[in-house]
């Protein structure tokens, strides 16, 4: 793990009426680390993601960037991060090269025509996708799509990539194999921070450094699991397993 940390979430607190969503939550990511939010179902994953990403107001609490809070300086901060979400959202009348251009295009509009287009090639190469780069969205597979979804992300260059169960919408078990897959050679190769949020043991212990383990509402942290495994990783392994049971045991077993 990286010892510079770059994201510190302090005293979170979110409420939706007078239902209680997370509750006094606080940790810190390092620079270049990966991290998974894991929690059951509708635990409030995605509203903490929201709220990284500016998209949500906390009631209470703050979240930094070296520093920089993201709401008092909020064009600064969400200048450092990049987002993937659950669903892709591409626009269906531009090609899988397009999608990934008009995200850089809307980022920083001073970039020129023919730079955005050479960035967006590079990281559409970067998924993978070089022979389906002028494909439209309705020609791709699931998979596919979730790999322009992530060059969207990868061409902004941010320090800081949030992702939002990026393999949940996928229905083939191989699809999300290659993607998770891909996202780790990803997080080797340019060792962004990442902060992924999902509700799968096997994701967040196949990925992770450090797996931030939340309560069902209202949302507290239960453990910081640290994931001492090396890549790529077993997860049939004794270690693996020993971790995921760990977890498990964390809500009586009934997480698997």
């Amino acid at each position: 793990m990286a010892d510079r940390e770059i994201i510190e979430v302090s005293r979170l607190s979110k409420r939706f009426g007078s239902l209680q969503v997370i509750n006094s939550l606080s940790f810190r990511v390092a620079q270049g680390e990966f991290v998974t939010i894991f929690g059951p179902s509708g635990c409030g994953k995605t509203t903490l993601l929201r709220i990284l990403a500016t998209l949500e107001q906390p009631d209470q609490g703050t979240i930094e960037v070296n520093g920089v809070n993201g709401f008092a300086r909020h064009e600064e901060y969400k200048g450092k991060i990049s987002v993937v979400w659950q669903d892709p959202r591409l626009l269906p009348w531009r090609t899988a090269l397009q999608n990934v251009t008009f995200a850089l295009e809307m980022r920083y509009p001073e970039v020129s025509k023919g730079d955005a287009k050479q960035q967006a090639r590079e990281a559409i190469k970067l998924v993978g996708l070089v022979d389906f780069a002028d494909h439209l969205p309705r020609q791709l597979s699931g998979g596919m799509r979730q790999r322009v979804n992530l060059a969207r992300a990868l061409v902004l260059d941010a320090d800081i990539m949030l992702m939002d169960e990026p393999l949940a919408s996928l229905n083939e078990i191989t699809e999300k194999r290659q993607l998770m897959n891909e996202i780790a050679k990803l997080w080797e190769l340019k060792r962004k921070t990442i902060i992924y949020v999902t509700h799968s043991v096997s994701e967040a212990i196949y990925l992770s450094d450090r797996i931030v383990v939340l309560s069902d509402k209202p949302t507290v942290l239960l453990e910081q699991v640290e994931i001492p495994l090396s890549r790529p990783r077993v997860l049939t392994s004794a270690a693996a397993e020993k971790i995921s049971n760990h977890i498990s045991e964390l809500f009586g077993g009934m997480i698997g």
